[in-house]
């Protein structure tokens, strides 16, 4: 490979880790959110059986 040929690879790979590194970020956040909403769906369940947030779930 040329170093012309090189140099347009890097400038590649560098495009490629920005975008990587972005759709890292998105992820962690759809995480955070997916956590959040199963703490709340938690809490609902709790509520409905009864239970103190504490307390370990026994069947119905």
């Amino acid at each position: 490979m040329t170093e012309k040929g090189l140099e347009e690879r890097i400038k590649n790979l560098e495009v490629e880790v920005i975008v990587l590194k972005e759709n890292i970020k998105s992820l962690r956040d759809e995480i955070d959110i997916q956590r959040d909403r199963l703490r709340d769906l938690e809490k609902i369940v709790h509520k409905l059986m009864g239970i103190r947030d504490n307390e370990p779930m026994t069947e119905i």
